[in-house]
């Protein structure tokens, strides 16, 4: 739902994760799932959600706030 909105909201701070291993889940197919539901956006809108805005966050103070700095530094 969240993907069909992407107009209405700040796509930068959309992040995607799968519920495994709940027996409700989109596991194992959770990657066809998450194409199906990008089709319509550009490469760069779809790869915002599943990994660059996790990687800015654990990048900014939510790092430093859990000693994940150091490893972002490292090239974690």
């Amino acid at each position: 739902m969240a993907f069909q909105m992407t107009g209405m909201c700040n796509a930068r701070r959309l992040m995607w994760a799968s519920d495994f291993p709940h027996s409700d889940s989109t596991w194992p197919w959770s990657q066809n799932v998450l194409k199906e539901h990008t089709v319509h956006l550009s490469q760069e809108e779809k790869d915002w959600p599943p990994h660059d805005n996790v990687s800015e966050l654990l990048r900014g103070t939510a790092a430093e706030r859990t000693g994940w700095q150091e490893h972002v530094d490292n090239g974690f």
